[in-house]
């Protein structure tokens, strides 16, 4: 988690020399870490460094559903870019997001990646 807080893009370079670049972190990838915490840096550098951007955490949920919960719409179109799949619960996640908000930009994103 130190390698997420730095905000050092070196830092999962290093990580992924000594570890499996999918290994689970407290449940979760490293990636879908970077997503909860909106490093959007951090997200760009694992998935060139070939993280799963569809990896599951231990409750079955990926790192789109989270991004597009919390309405992080650059996070979203990143991992999109390297093939993430738009689940349904990605998209339940999207329609009553955080605070029951409908996050509309993300179901937009959704809507037109899928066209």
């Amino acid at each position: 988690m130190k390698i997420l807080w730095s905000n050092d893009t070196r830092k999962p370079i290093e990580y992924v020399k000594k570890h499996d670049v999918n290994q689970d972190i407290n449940g979760a990838s490293l990636l879908y870490w970077a997503v909860f915490l909106n490093k959007v840096l951090m997200v760009k550098k694992l998935l060139e460094l070939g993280e799963d951007p569809s990896k599951q955490d231990l409750n079955g949920r990926s790192p789109l559903e989270i991004a597009a919960y919390y309405n992080y719409f650059v996070t979203c179109r990143e991992l999109l870019k390297y093939g993430a799949k738009i689940s349904e619960n990605a998209v339940r996640r999207a329609v009553v997001g955080w605070n029951e908000k409908s996050q509309k930009g993300i179901v937009k994103l959704f809507q037109e990646w899928e066209k």
